[in-house]
């Protein structure tokens, strides 16, 4: 089965359950596959109202930039100035 065949099933799913759902992703970074970041995509812009998504990253995921022109996210970012010096 393919993550376009799969993500359809997974949100419907989410959708339907009827409880607020949270999927965390940590190290995204590392992640390299584009049809990973594709399919990471597609369930943003499909994302049921009862599901939130985490992503804990060293750098800016794909898709980004949409979200934030539609306030659509929320940003935690550490101090990029080294203070251990």
């Amino acid at each position: 089965m393919s993550l376009q065949q799969i993500l359809p099933a997974v949100i419907n799913a989410v959708a339907l359950c009827g409880r607020e759902c949270v999927l965390i992703l940590d190290d995204y970074h590392l992640i390299g596959a584009p049809a990973i970041h594709s399919a990471i995509a597609f369930l943003l812009e499909h994302l049921p109202e009862n599901m939130h998504i985490a992503i804990g990253s060293r750098s800016d995921p794909p898709a980004l930039a949409r979200l934030r022109a539609r306030g659509q996210i929320l940003e935690i970012r550490a101090d990029s100035s080294d203070h251990r010096r």
